[in-house]
């Protein structure tokens, strides 16, 4: 017959349970509490025809800075990535005088920092024509890809619509083709000459271009995918006592959306303006005011700014945000500036954080006018 434990034995076992109990509750806060980690990140910049990147260290440094250079990259009109990574460049003049869209994987971008050419993966453009209604792409100046993998292309000069925002399916961009877009918007006449359109999708679908102000087409307008205006345009008309011209826009994580202005501010040295999200669930044409806004601060002598003539913005994945400037002191060249969360949480003109003088060697040759930016994967 089996002996019955001892109380001194139950005792130990139930002080043993619970220590082990114990154990596991103090261990599970320790690990809730620790921070994902945030993945390094590069600054792309096009430029004239040309891709700037800055990888991740280059960016903690202040003034000039030296980056890689990819030239010529396929008559660059606009860039972005997919969710593989995958670099996609809207080229305007790939032959024939007509548009295309053009894929680079990882192994691809390798091989042309490498050797200076590259066997695209993907290659989208029309089937030359002398039918104008066949051509769809024009110049493409503007990319976004949507929660669906959908490709949304803002094309000027396009034979067959002038100014529009088409659509493209992600089942047709796995091979190189001519697929027809599955929508197309006219829409206003956009952007300030050569370089990218000002477009951008905020955090719930809704793909906001620039014009002289903003217009917004919302997410079901660009689902059902018919020819409509927009939602609601944010006429410049609301801005005129500060000259507000908007060049470039992105969204924060809030949603609120911020816009640089070329030609505004004191001395026309530029301005930074944040429109909060819950002041744009308008209709039609609508003023609405900015919630905050940053003057330019100046460097000093030479009169230079912290952003004069800002063309292009992009927030990093820690939520900074950093400015693109057509020039900027010591040498009214190219650069960048860089503003905490902290320093836009209110209305002033702090100095940046980080200031960049752009440059790819050490004779100082510039990367050229940083006319759009985003962050994207390091260079492989």
């Amino acid at each position: 017959m089996q002996s019955k434990p001892s109380s001194f034995a139950l005792i130990a076992a139930l002080v043993l349970s619970l220590t082990s109990v114990h154990r596991l509750y103090a261990q599970g806060p320790a690990q809730a509490v620790r921070k994902p980690k945030i993945p390094p990140q590069a600054l792309w910049v096009m430029n004239e025809q040309d891709i700037s990147v800055f990888q991740p260290a280059r960016l903690k440094e202040n003034g000039r800075v030296g980056l890689y250079l990819i030239k010529n990259t396929y008559e660059a009109g606009a860039i972005t990535f997919d969710s593989s990574h995958d670099l996609w460049i809207g080229s305007c003049d790939f032959g024939y005088d007509i548009g295309a869209l053009i894929e680079l994987t990882p192994a691809g971008l390798r091989h042309l920092v490498a050797f200076g050419s590259a066997k695209p993966s993907v290659i989208i453009q029309d089937v030359p024509s002398s039918n104008a209604n066949t051509e769809y792409l024009g110049c493409p100046r503007g990319f976004q890809f949507d929660g669906s993998g959908n490709l949304w292309v803002q094309s000027t000069d396009t034979p067959r619509h002038g100014q529009a925002l088409l659509e493209y399916a992600k089942n047709d961009l796995q091979a190189s083709g001519s697929p027809l877009p599955i929508a197309t918007i006219e829409t206003p006449a956009v952007g300030y000459g050569f370089g990218p359109v000002g477009m951008a999708l905020d955090h719930v679908g809704n793909l906001w271009l620039v014009d002289s102000g903003f217009a917004e087409y919302t997410a079901a307008q660009l689902a059902a995918g018919i020819q409509t205006d927009p939602n609601q345009t944010v006429n410049s008309e609301a801005f005129t006592a500060t000259s507000f011209f908007p060049s470039a826009i992105a969204f924060d994580s809030s949603n609120n959306l911020w816009a640089t202005s070329s030609y505004g501010g004191s001395f026309n040295s530029g301005e930074l303006e944040m429109f909060a999200a819950e002041d744009l669930n308008g209709q039609g044409t609508v003023a609405v005011a900015p919630a905050i806004t940053i003057d330019a601060v100046s460097f000093g002598k030479p009169v230079t700014h912290s952003f004069d003539d800002p063309l292009s913005l992009a927030f990093d994945n820690e939520g900074d945000l950093w400015i693109g400037n057509r020039s900027q002191a010591p040498n009214a060249g190219p650069g960048l500036v860089e503003f905490t969360p902290s320093q836009l949480s209110t209305s002033g003109n702090p100095m940046p954080a980080r200031s960049i003088i752009v440059r790819v060697n050490p004779r100082g040759t510039s990367s050229g006018t940083p006319y759009y930016m985003m962050f994207g994967p390091p260079l492989p």
